[in-house]
């Protein structure tokens, strides 16, 4: 990549910062978490609610990048997610996915419920339509200590999935009876099912999930994923719909861009940082020193580590103000990595 390129790709990637910096800062209020699956499970919210991957292979993600998705075998793989007060949400609340289906199955379309529980409905779950033809179906649970229709409320949608093919799901539950799907930004339409009471309950031993969901008695077999599941976020909040809009036609903290195919993959963290920021330099990489520089929108440098070795580079951030910037890797007059971050 000779000069002129570096400069234009650096000039495009502070073009999309601007045009975004509106909305992004905006995104991260009341994140909850976010598993952006860049070749982990670990929460790049600030909140550090990191999941353990049980199972699920790394996979390219919807844009082709290696080992930025998880795909799930349908059979035993699952995602759990720590079973803390702060994901056990009253309404309002929202979710965030891309997913790829290879079936078209409720047994094995199981993307997330936020209180798992054999025989049971708890919390929030999503998952696709009994009737098998790719309708999104968002439900809340009573707790009342059976699974029947009688005790959870359900919002199915117009719109369906198909096989083979990567969709962004959202859904925001605003309140008991305000629920709206959302499928590649469009506002899916639906209806409300279910013969539940209007509000959502939480069990003392459920826990959290994605890919994964408990039996019941007439029906005792774990329904799995079988697909690929990226960019896992919920909220405490309802979104709007020029959110998900955005969500849809861009990552939630910003796409990581590499100028150099031949680099390794970076990674930052936690995003967004309140006090510190961590960007792992991959120790594979064999290109020497780099040059690491946390940017403003406006383009002056606020910091600068000259001479960085691959490892995990931690800076101090809690002196910069709240907003968006943009970690940048350089060396040898090639610029190898940038990415937008949320300084909280």
């Amino acid at each position: 990549m000779n000069k002129i390129t570096t400069y234009f790709s650096l000039l495009l990637s502070f073009s999309i910062l601007l045009n975004l910096s509106g909305y992004t800062q905006a995104i991260s209020d009341r994140l909850v978490f976010y598993y952006p699956f860049h070749g982990s499970s670990i929460d790049e919210s600030a909140n550090g609610y990191h999941a353990v991957a049980m199972g699920p292979e790394l996979v390219s993600d919807r844009k082709g990048i290696p080992d930025e998705a998880y795909h799930f075998d349908g059979i035993d793989d699952y995602i759990l997610i720590p079973d803390l007060d702060a994901i056990e949400c009253d309404f309002p609340v929202s979710f965030a996915f891309w997913t790829k289906l290879d079936t078209l199955n409720i047994k094995l379309n199981q993307f997330i419920g936020t209180d798992q529980r054999f025989n049971d409905y708890n919390g929030f779950r999503i998952s696709t339509s009994s009737d098998n033809l790719g309708s999104i179906v968002v439900n809340y649970g009573n707790g009342y200590g059976a699974a029947s229709s009688f005790n959870r409320v359900s919002k199915i949608s117009d719109t369906t999935l198909t096989t083979g093919k990567w969709y962004h799901v959202a859904s925001v539950l605003q309140s008991p009876y305000s629920v709206k799907i959302f499928i590649n930004g469009v506002n899916a339409g639906g209806y409300i099912a279910g013969e539940g009471d209007p509000f959502v309950a939480y069990s003392e031993d459920g826990q959290p999930k994605i890919g994964i969901f408990p039996g019941n008695l007439s029906s005792p077999e774990t329904n799995y994923l079988l697909g690929a599941l990226d960019d896992v976020a919920m909220w405490h909040r309802a979104l709007s719909d020029q959110e998900i809009l955005n969500l849809y036609q861009d990552d939630l903290l910003g796409n990581d861009v590499f100028l150099s195919k031949e680099t390794p993959q970076f990674q930052v963290f936690p995003n967004p940082a309140k006090n510190n920021l961590n960007l792992s330099i991959p120790s594979e990489n064999d290109n020497g020193l780099f040059c690491v520089e946390i940017i403003a929108v406006n383009g002056s440098v606020i910091k600068s580590r000259p001479r960085v070795s691959p490892g995990i580079i931690t800076f101090s951030v809690s002196d910069i103000k709240t907003g968006l910037y943009m970690i940048r890797v350089s060396g040898n007059e090639k610029v190898y990595f940038t990415k937008r971050f949320i300084k909280q």
